[in-house]
């Protein structure tokens, strides 16, 4: 690499780590304020350089509010490509898949639900498509096809059923998981059965039942 190509390579570096310093900071104030009352300036401030440097990278508060959720999807992809990179059955890819989703009461886990949550509910309220929000429809096509993926090492190793539409009915069943999930996150200090039944017991009786569906017979 000459010096030119080096002198370019480290301004492209430089100009990313700034960004991923704002979107990590975005998120850290958008956790507390909230999307609507966190303003430009206040990241800025809080990121310690001038508001329109924070413009400059993103033009737009919505493009920022984007790209904090492609951050933190980014961040689950890198588990799920890493339960899916694992030598071991399909079926035992599944059961790792359901204790990821049901470590999401843990706080930085929690954090995420939070934001996520908040952030579809803000997309969907948008009078226009946030700017951006193509890239988050990616983030989520990425993770089906993780999924697909899993399966169809399944339907090779033989640990899953073949005999029912086996792809669809485990994202649909993962992401029922995953919803479920993120809602006893949201609503873990109330509970939600008249017997009381602890959240932990909850998930794990659905985990059992959706991976007795799921594993061959």
């Amino acid at each position: 690499m000459n010096p030119l190509e080096r002198l370019s390579q480290e301004r492209l570096d430089g100009r990313n780590r700034r960004m991923k310093s704002i979107i990590e900071t975005a998120e850290k104030l958008f956790l507390v304020k909230g999307f609507e009352k966190t303003t430009m300036q206040d990241i800025a401030d809080e990121e310690g350089i001038g508001v329109a440097t924070v413009f400059r990278y993103f033009p737009r508060k919505e493009k920022l509010v984007v790209s904090v959720a492609v951050h933190i999807m980014e961040k689950k992809i890198a588990i799920f490509e890493s339960v899916n990179n694992l030598d071991i059955p399909c079926i035992e890819k599944l059961d790792q898949m359901f204790d990821f989703f049901m470590s999401l009461n843990l706080s930085e886990f929690q954090n995420h639900t939070r934001l996520l949550d908040a952030f579809e509910s803000y997309a969907a309220l948008s009078e226009q498509p946030l700017e951006g929000i193509e890239n988050y429809f990616a983030a989520i096509n990425r993770t089906s096809k993780i999924f697909e993926a899993i399966i169809e090492q399944g339907k090779l190793d033989g640990s899953i059923r073949t005999d029912i539409e086996i792809t669809e009915a485990f994202i649909s069943i993962t992401y029922a998981f995953a919803s479920f999930s993120r809602k006893l996150t949201i609503f873990q200090s109330i509970s939600i059965t008249e017997s009381g039944c602890e959240f932990e017991k909850q998930h794990k009786i659905l985990k059992n039942i959706f991976l007795d569906y799921l594993r061959a017979k």
